[in-house]
């Protein structure tokens, strides 16, 4: 096993990620089929904020501390890392949104599309409550698969983008709480979004949890304590990976997770799983399960150069699948005429795949590069203007 104090990167916790990303891909296509695949697929999204907290404080959390970064600085280096595929994902869910809503399988106004394609592209949620028929069969649209009060009409996923952000700017405070602190801090948004998806079941007089808070009007206030408890368990477990001392519950979690194949494969079957429990299910996972997945995942090494290649492929590709999937799958079921969502599903992840590599190469690899070195670029000015005597 890799010493934890010189590890630069994570890979197994990489390899996660890009399983996850690839998950929510398939539920995605196929939720609203006979047998949709990985139903408790939403899950990736809560492992995705906790892996951010123990990403970003494995990145920034010493400069951020020491001041040998700014806190403007680090918040425009999150930025350029999450907006251009955003902005690159957006060219293909804008014509989308116009064109499903000209084939009746969204009821926005004209105007409606104007503000919310303007609100998403300055990465403010659009608070309006119109319906979008999500992966609808153009002449074949299924009332039952309309989301109502989607916050990014343009691309659903990115709402946690808006969220990401949010937590980004919290990260500054965060990494100044003692642990004590963060895990009240934790506990609050663990509390909070159960309190939230509680009561959202009860005024629909159902006695349940809603699971997937946050990417909706209806749902709104619940991703803000849906992402803070991601990001400070996600430090919390960043922390306790470096105690030279780990809890007993979590030891036993090394022989049951000796290898990062059975870690990927025992997360793919807890979003197999075929049932929600009232919502309780997806809850334990996320406040139970998901935590351990992490801290075991940065523990492990890597078990083979197959596994070292498809974790690092998966891992450069987990974002850009996560944000082009959604546009390029409304757009190729919209355009489909065969009636088939298995037919149309299959060329959408195929597409999506084949996009997401040469977006990512040739596209958003570059240009993040290009503004990387800008910055340093006006940083080095900045520096030299300041040292300058008068």
């Amino acid at each position: 096993m890799t010493n934890r104090a010189t590890r630069s990167r994570y890979d197994v916790l990489d390899g996660l990620r890009g399983i996850a990303a690839m998950m929510v891909m398939a539920y995605h296509f196929t939720m609203h089929g006979p047998s949709p695949l990985f139903p408790n697929g939403s899950i990736c999204v809560d492992l995705f904020f906790i892996l951010s907290g123990f990403v970003i404080f494995h990145a920034y959390g010493e400069k951020l501390a020491n001041h040998s970064i700014s806190n403007s600085r680090y918040l425009v280096k999150r930025l350029i890392r999450l907006y251009p595929m955003l902005f690159i994902s957006s060219l293909i869910g804008i014509p989308t949104l116009v064109l499903i809503n000209n084939v009746a399988l969204a009821n926005f106004s004209y105007p409606g599309l104007i503000s919310a394609t303007a609100s998403n592209l300055l990465m403010i949620p659009y608070l309006g409550d119109r319906a979008i028929n999500n992966m609808g069969i153009a002449g074949h649209p299924d009332p039952g698969s309309a989301s109502i009060g989607a916050i990014f009409p343009i691309n659903d996923p990115a709402w946690s983008l808006f969220f990401e952000i949010v937590a980004s700017g919290l990260f500054v405070l965060f990494i100044r709480a003692s642990e004590k602190k963060l895990i009240t801090i934790a506990i609050w948004g663990a509390l909070t979004t159960l309190i939230i998806a509680v009561l959202l079941e009860v005024n629909a007089g159902r006695f349940a949890l809603q699971f997937g808070l946050g990417w909706a009007t209806s749902n709104f206030l619940g991703g803000f304590s849906r992402v803070v408890y991601g990001f400070a368990t996600g430090i919390l477990i960043y922390r306790l990976h470096f105690r030279n001392s780990q809890p007993a519950a979590l030891v036993v979690f090394r022989k049951l997770i000796p290898s990062d194949v059975v870690l990927y494969t025992l997360f793919a079957a807890v979003c197999a799983f075929p049932y929600l429990m009232k919502g309780i299910y997806p809850f334990f996972i996320v406040f139970a399960i998901a935590p351990v997945l992490v801290w075991r995942g940065a523990e492990l090494d890597l078990s083979s150069k197959l596994s070292g290649y498809a974790a690092s492929l998966l891992g450069r590709l987990s974002y850009p699948i996560y944000l082009l999937h959604f546009p390029i799958g409304r757009l190729v079921f919209a355009m489909s005429r065969s009636g088939h969502p298995m037919h149309a599903a299959l060329i959408a992840i195929t597409a999506t795949l084949v996009a997401a590599y040469l977006v990512e190469r040739f596209i958003d690899r570059p240009v993040r590069a290009f503004l990387e070195q800008s910055l340093a670029r006006r940083s080095g000015t900045a520096i030299q203007a300041v040292a300058r005597p008068n």
